[in-house]
């Protein structure tokens, strides 16, 4: 997926890694992308990570169609992480391997985008028909294929195995519902952004879990060190989901949405803008328009330390 370039540009990586109790022997290729082409093979002994650097052409850019996809094969168990590194801007995510993907995902990225959010797709089978209903939410607008889609508008695409696209938005692709007709992999994330009142910034980037395999209890522990809290969104693939979060009221994902007067941190949405608590109401802040819809400390999230940001879209099939 695309990220910021600032200065040099460097390579994406893959770390591939085993709990083996013998080498494993590790093939990356990229079956349909000549531009340059992959063959790499590297021999991953127990306890041991590997890194292998791929060329920077492989980074999507804009909304399009491609075939930029690396295929990853061994003769043993393996964990791979994925690297997207710039000056400046750096995720990793952890891949799914291809026996645990899906046909139905929902878009997981951070708005109000600094710069623009991203999902992309990857088929594992041809003739895989992909629909993308995108989100209601503010400023959405996609151009894929010389044609503008806005909130609601579904986008389709056919890919064959190896192929995949990827489409971005100024808008918060968050609650995009992605379903293939042949199990793909998804991902999203941002370009590069800010979250919450911090001023530097990083590209984000996750592959998704399908949501048959999704749950319904977590454990999450706070990063050591960190004084200023912890973001959480929260997305529901069903209406009237109730989430309880320990030491905070009940909040019901729902499309009933009345505005309310806001309360710092009061998880409503208080201007049914589809988001939760998205505004920093502090003198600090000076009034700013946060998630980009025009008016400001409408919506106002708790600045006090261990903030949860629980958004929810609602799309139309």
């Amino acid at each position: 997926m695309e990220n910021d370039q600032y200065g040099n540009v460097f390579p994406l990586e893959l770390y591939v890694t085993t709990s083996e109790k013998h080498p494993v022997h590790v093939q990356i290729t990229s079956p349909k992308w000549t531009q340059p082409s992959v063959s790499e093979s590297v021999t991953v002994s127990p306890g041991q990570v590997v890194r292998v650097k791929v060329s920077d052409e492989f980074r999507m850019k804009g909304s399009l169609k491609s075939s930029k996809v690396l295929l990853v094969k061994s003769d043993g168990d393996i964990a791979v992480y994925g690297g997207n590194k710039e000056d400046y801007s750096n995720d990793v995510f952890c891949g799914i391997p291809t026996d645990a993907l899906g046909n139905e995902y929902y878009a997981m990225c951070y708005g109000p985008a600094f710069r623009k959010t991203e999902l992309g797709v990857a088929a594992t089978q041809d003739n895989t028909v992909v629909k993308v209903t995108l989100p209601k939410s503010p400023n959405m607008t996609v151009t894929y294929n010389s044609k503008t889609y806005h909130g609601g508008d579904v986008i389709t695409v056919n890919l064959d195995k190896y192929e995949n696209f990827q489409l971005q938005s100024v808008g918060d692709l968050t609650g995009a519902h992605i379903v293939a007709t042949h199990p793909v992999s998804a991902y999203s994330g941002n370009i590069k952004t800010n979250i919450g009142s911090g001023k530097w910034q990083d590209h984000l980037v996750e592959q998704l879990t399908p949501v048959d395999t999704w749950g319904k209890k977590f454990v999450t522990a706070p990063i050591p060190k960190r004084t200023v809290g912890d973001y959480f969104r929260i997305v529901a693939s069903e209406d009237n989901t109730v989430v309880n979060i320990a030491g905070m009221p009940s909040i019901t994902l729902a499309k009933p949405c009345t505005p309310t007067k806001s309360i710092d941190g009061d998880g409503l949405d208080n201007d049914c803008d589809g988001k939760i608590d998205e505004e920093l109401c502090t003198t600090d802040n000076n009034k700013q328009d946060d998630d980009g819809d025009g008016k400001f400390d409408e919506d106002c999230t708790d600045p006090t330390p261990g903030t949860f940001n629980v958004l929810k879209y609602f799309i139309m099939n």
